[in-house]
């Protein structure tokens, strides 16, 4: 295990790489280089960003990537980003087979309208593990932001891919497409004025999404979250909010969901939706806050039409600022929401 600096300027690729001013100039050099367990500080600010002119189709296994500062290499630890930007037209900012044990912090993916997709996992041969992205954004993707689309027959499973403090925006169809299945876990992340869904996932009773303290909003032509097939999610203290359809839409087959402690407010269609109806004992919901969506709380497909629960809130949620590009889902001291969930002690 060794500490390696890459600099998006004042590096050379004929430095040893193990120090800050001895640091490296390319990313692509960077994943040659390093061996499993090796951290790589990824040196960059806003004004100096790595300029990407082809796809990074080989992030090798075993690795940690963290964005550091471009004075002296010190990493960020969640008050800053590196900068990753493409320079010119290419598949995706990543597209080959991704291994396990990979870590992403404090990086910015900026597919900059030249990239079809910000991050992609596409097809893979053996199954992925513990893979995390913290504090990253992915966006500007011709397509996606975060495209997961291995259909292999021989690995197609994820156990599990972490999302923490990561935003998905502005990109010109969905912030994250799942064509996957295994486990996928989005916690405190912002997914949000991306062109088509916010989240939209194909699926089966292998697919297994969470969603917890995440908001979900702004969707320009679609719905905000998008499932389809025996997909079992977790929505848990989330805002899903002024969707351009319904804030959470499921598509066929069985719906196997628990959904508690969230709002849903000012979408363009229904709250939650089954477009084909709902098939299940296992879907819980309770908790909950409706307001203000066009069409009602929940489909007719759905308990008659009734919000499933008996603690639901109906009123405005009262958040600090709804202002386009400077949301602010933080509820205000009078909010009828505040402290009436359940699942944690003293409330939530």
């Amino acid at each position: 295990m060794a500490d390696y600096y890459v600099r998006a300027t004042g590096g050379s690729d004929g430095n040893s790489g193990l120090t800050f001013a001895l640091g490296w100039a390319t990313i692509p050099y960077a994943i040659t280089n390093t061996t499993s367990n090796d951290r790589v500080f990824l040196c960059s600010d806003v004004s100096n960003k790595f300029s990407i002119s082809t796809a990074i189709n080989n992030w090798p296994y075993s690795r940690e990537w963290y964005g550091a500062d471009l004075v002296d290499g010190s990493p960020y630890n969640g008050a800053g980003r590196a900068y990753i930007i493409a320079s010119v037209p290419m598949s995706n900012m990543c597209s080959s087979a991704y291994h396990s044990n990979m870590l992403y912090q404090d990086i910015d993916f900026d597919a900059n309208s030249q990239g079809s997709v910000a991050f992609a996992f596409p097809t893979w041969t053996s199954t992925m593990r513990n893979n995390a992205f913290v504090n990253c954004s992915f966006h500007g993707g011709t397509a996606d932001g975060i495209s997961l689309t291995c259909t292999a027959s021989t690995a197609n499973r994820m156990h599990p891919i972490y999302f923490y403090d990561c935003e998905i925006y502005d990109n010109a169809r969905y912030g994250v497409y799942n064509v996957v299945s295994g486990s996928v876990i989005f916690n405190n992340c912002a997914i949000h004025h991306n062109d088509s869904y916010n989240y939209f996932g194909t699926g089966s009773s292998n697919v297994i999404i969470t969603f917890e303290t995440c908001r979900i909003f702004r969707s320009a032509t679609s719905s905000g979250i998008n499932l389809v097939g025996n997909t079992a999610m977790t929505l848990i203290n989330s805002v899903i909010y002024d969707n351009f359809s319904h804030g959470l839409e499921f598509t066929t087959e069985t719906f196997r969901g628990n959904i508690r402690n969230s709002i849903f407010a000012n979408n363009g269609g229904y709250g939650i939706t089954a477009v084909s109806g709902l098939n299940s004992p296992w879907y819980y919901g309770d908790y909950n806050c409706y307001y203000s969506n066009t069409s009602g709380a929940v489909g007719t497909t759905i308990n008659g039409g009734t919000a499933p629960g008996t603690h639901n809130i109906t009123s405005d949620p009262q958040f600090t600022t709804t202002t386009n590009n400077s949301e602010d889902f933080t509820l205000l001291s009078g909010s009828p929401c505040l402290d009436v969930g359940i699942g944690f002690a003293g409330g939530q």
